[in-house]
């Protein structure tokens, strides 16, 4: 037979059923398994304010990082295309559409469209670029000689949202080996 100290001390019943007190009983012994409803809206209110802060930033990024890459890619074809002009010994062509947002390498086979001219389009993916000008001397047609000689200065401008970027060509610092200036632009 049990006593009644230790039929306390088990909080056991005199049949032996468990009687231990609810945890409602005595707060202390209640253990958090959830968050409250005043919890959950503190940190969904966090989080929908950092994301008000951080969207614009991000997207302003994203922006740059787009008229970025399109002046590299430019400036890249172009160093391609006196290159081939070097190597061919041969006048190299480079046309600038504005109005379809384009450029072509003449006579430079296209990888992805077999028997088309090298082409890049600016205001697609990844760039959703503007051609705003592109002017050699009055026209919009880049010639490099067959020693990757640029038979006229000019410029390229790109944008992408309020960022601009522009690309100069000059014969001079290509006589010095130099490759085409870009220059970063921000409008304000």
């Amino acid at each position: 037979m049990q006593s009644v100290a230790d039929r306390r001390s088990r909080h056991t019943g005199p049949n032996g059923a468990d009687v231990s007190p609810s945890p409602l009983a005595n707060p202390a012994a209640r253990t958090a398994k959830g968050f409250s409803l005043l919890e959950v809206a503190m940190v969904l209110t966090i989080i929908g304010l950092i994301s008000a802060i951080a969207m614009p930033r991000y997207h302003n990024f994203v922006t740059a990082q787009r008229a970025d890459a399109a002046a590299r890619r430019l400036t890249t074809d172009l160093a391609t295309a006196k290159q081939l002009a070097k190597s061919s010994s041969k006048t190299q062509r480079v046309h600038f559409d504005v109005y379809q947002e384009t450029y072509t390498m003449t006579g430079v086979p296209d990888p992805d469209v077999a028997g088309n001219d090298y082409t890049v389009y600016l205001a697609e993916e990844p760039y959703t670029a503007s051609l705003v000008s592109a002017d050699f001397e009055g026209s919009a047609e880049l010639v490099i000689d067959g020693y990757g000689v640029p038979q006229a200065a000019g410029s390229i401008t790109l944008q992408v949202g309020d960022y601009i970027r522009v690309i100069t060509v000059d014969p001079q610092a290509d006589l010095q080996g130099g490759l085409p200036i870009q220059k970063l632009l921000t409008l304000e």
